[in-house]
């Protein structure tokens, strides 16, 4: 089973609404139309990931649009270990983005802070915190537990070339919509690369090595930045 959210250009921006307020009805209505289609019911455990997906699929929504409303680079960033003192296993997710209209960090060590740098970078959104959840590449989730579209141009976020820093945490993982919507990926050698998928799942926390079956696979298509939500069988 999977749901999807698109996200189209308004048109110019005297269309009468505000950044803010194209923003806030996006959100709204993905995360309106991902609890619709995810049905949340069942367990604690099962209600609180599905939470979490939906949160994380109005994020992406907001991110793309973002992009294309402000003609510049929008960079979500992931973090997947919990914080000190906390022991809790978290997904942690910042959103920023580019104050000059272009790639900032091209030219760079590869790593910016929110503060320090506030030049080049402009937060987008608050800390986005989903508790009691593990983010996991898509090498992890087996085809035979989420059966989805498999294209030979599929990758995961891209770990490390790129990393922020805000509020004394680390962001090493990231998602980036470049001004025309389009998704791309940095490479170890900082330069981008423009996959026709980027893949990667969401599943609850827990101690064992096993894949979860309440596990969520996140596909983002690269061409047009719309987000793929599949779930087992």
């Amino acid at each position: 089973m999977y749901c999807h959210y698109t996200v189209m250009d308004c048109g110019p921006k005297n269309s009468g609404f505000s950044l803010v307020e194209l923003l806030c009805v996006i959100a709204i209505i993905s995360t309106l139309t991902t609890f619709a289609a995810l049905g949340l019911v069942g367990s604690s455990q099962s209600g609180r990931i599905q939470q979490n997906v939906a949160q994380m699929a109005g994020l992406l929504a907001q991110s793309h649009a973002l992009a294309l409303s402000q003609n510049t680079y929008v960079y979500v960033f992931f973090s997947a270990s919990a914080p000190a003192p906390s022991s809790t296993t978290q997904v942690q997710l910042v959103v920023v983005y580019s104050a000059t209209g272009l790639d900032v960090f091209q030219g760079t060590s590869g790593i910016l802070d929110v503060g320090r740098d506030s030049s080049l970078l402009t937060l987008a959104h608050k800390r986005v915190t989903l508790d009691q959840a593990e983010l996991l590449p898509k090498s992890e989730v087996p085809q035979a537990l989420v059966n989805r579209p498999q294209p030979d141009s599929l990758a995961d976020l891209g770990q490390e070339s790129y990393q922020l820093t805000f509020q004394n945490q680390t962001y090493d993982r990231v998602l980036i919509f470049r001004p025309n919507g389009v998704v791309a990926i940095p490479q170890a050698n900082s330069s981008l690369s423009f996959p026709s998928l980027v893949e990667f799942a969401l599943e609850p926390a827990s101690a064992g090595a096993t894949i979860n079956p309440l596990a969520y696979v996140i596909q983002v298509a690269g061409t047009t930045g719309q987000a793929n939500v599949y779930r087992a069988q």
